[in-house]
């Protein structure tokens, strides 16, 4: 499993993730005013693969596209029983939710 660093003092951060030696540009933002992380996509060359994903804990993110995306699952999960979506702070590792990669 890997885990993926997020800076949870950051409301809108660019990284890059490499996937099963692929890279992929990730666009992690917080709407303050719909108290909602998004997260846009794109492959290593900036296209846009996913717009605009609301972030929601303990379902995978990639069931959103038509093609599989990724070959194992990329998902947000919730460290206890409470299944909300991540607010301002929650998001990272040692944090209420965490982004993580099922590679195993």
């Amino acid at each position: 499993m890997l885990e993926i660093n997020i800076d949870d003092k950051e409301v809108f951060q660019e990284f890059i993730i490499n996937l099963d030696n692929v890279d992929y540009i990730f666009e992690l933002q917080y709407i303050q005013r719909l108290e909602r992380y998004f997260i846009n996509i794109y492959d290593a060359d900036k296209n846009l693969i996913i717009a605009g994903l609301k972030v929601l804990t303990d379902r995978k993110v990639n069931v959103y596209v038509k093609e599989r995306l990724f070959i194992k699952d990329l998902y947000i999960l919730t460290l206890n029983n409470d299944i909300r979506p991540p607010k301002y702070g929650e998001l990272g590792i040692n944090k209420r939710c965490k982004m993580v990669y099922l590679n195993e």
